[in-house]
């Protein structure tokens, strides 16, 4: 990595939103490779998705930046490489020596790679879909280290939505091709499948999530390191003079600070996973507070609102204690923001998802809506005849349908005439037992 001036994170994410503005598909993952590769002053930035192969791990790469110029795209196994740890879920970094910490990798041989720091790109759930990496033939200086790392991270959430908006493509098509769907959908399999599959996806997106501010928190305390073994040999030489003691104190103040707040952000996240998953996995009806409970499952989704760049807006009482199933609740929400990000927003440039709750009698009554293009004709009639007309498309709808007789309650579209789609959700408070 050459030398440049200090590192200006806001000025380097102004002038990389400028060149991606609203690019898609391939001209957005080739803009993104060759526009990081320049401002982090690197030879290689590459992006790939991961393909789950029965030799084993592999990345299909959708754009590699080499050395000043774009490079046809490449499929390699994962196997021996520094990118099997991004596809693990963890910030994989190498300031220098990464070709002889895998001497097999021949990509890495061949370029004449020292260093090394790759970033995973995960969907709503958690799970790793891609990877975000970049190469150089020289070491990473420490000045240049988190700047890099930040600067990938604030890129990894839109390169996560452009990610699952191709493999969502690639889904349907795939749809389209097979038979029987009509048959499963009308089962209770899906439903259970949806739940091991998000449960899955919650584990893997835990080890993600926390792996992401304990990977800064890690190369924050490398600096501490290096500061106080800088500040340890001028005290020995006796050569440590009044301004650079000030400096090396400001660094280690800077990266204790960094450190404790992306812990303090690990501990959080792990709580809030921690109540979701056991909810997911128990499937059992108590009582809790409906409004804590919805802001708890929105928190545990924030990756996937982050990576569509859409935003929420709440409209929620102080309270509502409510007794019901919170995992066929969360499992209910998880596939209508699913659906929302993964459909809604092609062409939305201000994406807002609103969820409102208000309680009437022994009803709580859930209005969930987004700004997006809105169902296509022939669906929305379908919806206004009932759901059981419903031929899904993809969209899941029937799967949210049957997850609201499960809890004896009852769903309808919202008939709002402004763009967008909405739904009105109606559950018990205190449901009756079922015999």
């Amino acid at each position: 990595m050459s030398s440049m001036p200090g590192p200006n994170i806001e000025q380097a994410l102004r002038a990389l939103n400028l060149a991606i503005g609203a690019l898609h598909g391939g001209a957005f993952f080739e803009t993104v490779s060759g526009s990081l590769a320049r401002e982090l002053a690197v030879q290689v930035c590459f992006l790939g998705k991961i393909e789950h192969a029965p030799q084993g791990l592999r990345a299909q790469l959708l754009a590699f930046w080499q050395d000043g110029r774009q490079l046809p795209p490449f499929n390699y196994s994962l196997q021996g490489t520094p990118c099997r740890n991004v596809a693990d879920g963890a910030v994989c970094y190498h300031a220098s020596g990464v070709k002889q910490a895998y001497p097999t990798d021949s990509l890495l041989a061949e370029i004449g790679v020292q260093s090394y720091l790759g970033l995973p790109l995960v969907d709503g759930e958690g799970l790793v879909i891609g990877l975000l990496c970049i190469m150089d033939r020289a070491p990473i200086p420490w000045e240049r280290r988190l700047f890099a790392l930040e600067l990938m991270q604030a890129l990894a959430g839109r390169c996560s939505a452009e990610l699952l908006n191709l493999l969502a493509r690639e889904h349907e098509q795939l749809l389209l091709m097979t038979h029987g769907q009509r048959e499963l959908r009308a089962t209770g399999r899906l439903i259970e499948q949806e739940r091991l599959a998000a449960l899955g996806g919650l584990v893997t997106g835990m080890t993600h999530d926390i792996a992401s501010p304990i990977g800064v928190a890690v190369t924050a305390c490398s600096g501490l390191d290096e500061f106080a073994q800088r500040l340890l040999q001028s005290l020995r030489g006796g050569r440590l003079t009044a301004a650079e003691a000030a400096e090396l104190a400001q660094r280690i103040a800077d990266a204790s600070q960094l450190a404790g707040a992306h812990l303090r952000r690990a501990s959080d996240l792990l709580s809030g996973f921690k109540t979701y998953a056991a909810d997911q996995s128990q499937q059992k009806v108590s009582a809790f507070d409906l409004c804590e409970y919805l802001r708890n499952i929105l928190r545990v989704h924030g990756a996937l609102l982050k990576g569509a760049r859409a935003r929420l807006e709440l409209d929620l009482p102080d309270a509502a204690p409510v007794v019901m199933c919170g995992g066929q609740l969360s499992q209910l929400l998880a596939k209508l923001l699913r659906n929302s990000c993964a459909h809604a927003f092609e062409g939305i440039g201000d994406r807002r998802i609103t969820l409102s709750l208000q309680r009437e009698d022994d009803w709580a009554r859930l209005h969930y809506r987004d700004n997006g293009r809105g169902l296509p004709a022939p669906l929305r009639e379908q919806l206004l005849q009932g759901w059981d007309a419903v031929q899904d498309q993809g969209l899941g709808l029937h799967l949210v349908a049957q997850l609201c007789q499960m809890m004896q309650g009852r769903i309808r579209l919202d008939p709002d005439p402004r763009p967008g789609t909405g739904y009105i959700i109606e559950l018990p408070l205190n449901p009756p037992e079922q015999g």
